[in-house]
């Protein structure tokens, strides 16, 4: 049920990446929009952002990038934009729009509402003054997982009534049922091979190479590695490279898959039969609620968000940096071949719904208001 409540938001996008974090800023922009709110982005002009809502039917203003910190000039000219549309919160999801976001709440003499929506982990203390002071303009700091709240609480010295815990959404398709042999024809995908999926962000980081090590120590004939995605533009890391040459080097030509980012990326998740999440540390682990909504076996690093939502559905933790680890539990989950689909619990995916989410953002918001 959509909120009775009518509100005028505005987020901000100020990075010129592509990935999860600006992602995920559209899409929320999108639902709220969808839910009858008056909606604004604000982004970069040129950036991966700006070419993305050429094509949408989102109202957006262009802006300048500005400083992680201490951009006044820019948060003056951000304030004037935000002043014109009668906006009433601002939604922050990148660490480095934080300064400018605590700038323009001082600059409106605190009637703008200013809200963190978490997407990293904090590794390390944030208790010095001018961390405090820019925190505390925030009107509220939301957290995906209990375990970022708990980070939050223990390292920063916001007032712990400004800390919420909303649940990030999962789009619609990816909750879909499709036929897993009608959608391999589709995709061009062996029919009756066991299909592993490894999506995200091309970055050592992700460790991608973890799963291609598996893949070698199994030396499994009916076993296929579908990689999807692509490493960030601007930050020549050379790791797709090198995986690639991985691929060669052991011959698993015939059983690993390369494939670009994709806008119906839904379709490969509904073709695989387990997905694995190789990251170090995964901050929340969009990834691993999207294969749990496809109803897809995860197979996850044993750390950070991935933890907190594998150990309480279906799937299996395993070891970072442990090839051999990962490739005895994916050993295990094909000899179980558990079916197409397997259903995560209903309150997990419940809450990752669309509905459920804005419906939490527009309580929040009209607790601000």
């Amino acid at each position: 049920m959509h909120s009775k409540n009518h509100f005028r938001l505005a987020y901000l996008i100020g990075s010129t990446g592509w990935g999860g974090l600006e992602m995920n800023q559209i899409n929320n922009a999108h639902w709220m929009q969808e839910r009858g709110h008056s909606v604004l982005i604000l982004c970069v002009k040129n950036s991966p952002s700006h070419q993305y809502l050429l094509k949408q039917r989102i109202p957006y203003e262009l802006i300048t990038k500005h400083r992680n910190h201490y951009a006044f000039v820019r948060a003056f000219s951000l304030w004037k934009i935000l002043r014109e549309y009668s906006i009433q919160h601002l939604i922050l999801r990148s660490v480095s729009d934080m300064s400018i976001g605590a700038s323009v709440r001082l600059l409106s003499k605190r009637k703008l509402h200013v809200h963190f929506f978490m997407e990293m982990q904090l590794k390390t203390k944030k208790t010095q003054w001018f961390r405090t002071i820019r925190y505390r303009c925030f009107s509220s700091w939301n957290c995906p997982l209990n375990y970022l709240k708990t980070q939050v609480i223990e390292q920063t010295k916001i007032p712990q009534e400004r800390i919420n815990v909303i649940p990030s959404a999962v789009r619609k398709e990816f909750f879909e049922r499709k036929d897993i042999v009608t959608i391999r024809q589709l995709l061009v995908l062996p029919e009756k091979h066991y299909i592993l999926g490894l999506f995200g962000r091309i970055d050592r980081k992700k460790n991608q190479l973890l799963a291609l090590q598996a893949m070698h120590l199994l030396n499994l004939p009916d076993l296929y590695l579908l990689i999807v995605g692509r490493e960030t533009p601007n930050d020549p890391q050379h790791y797709l490279e090198e995986l690639k040459e991985y691929v060669v080097q052991k011959k698993l030509e015939g059983h690993v898959q390369f494939i670009d980012h994709v806008e119906n990326v839904s379709d490969y998740f509904h073709a695989v039969n387990c997905c694995l999440i190789t990251s170090e540390d995964e901050s929340v682990g969009m990834v691993t609620l999207e294969a749990l909504a496809a109803g897809k076996v995860v197979i996850g690093t044993n750390k950070g968000g991935t933890k907190e939502i594998v150990e309480h559905v279906c799937g299996r933790l395993i070891s970072p940096e442990n090839p051999a680890s990962l490739a005895e539990a994916i050993r295990e989950e094909k000899e179980i071949l558990r079916g197409t689909f397997v259903e995560a619990t209903h309150e997990q995916l419940s809450q990752n719904s669309i509905d459920y989410v804005c419906g939490k953002v527009e309580e929040l918001l009209l607790r601000c208001s």
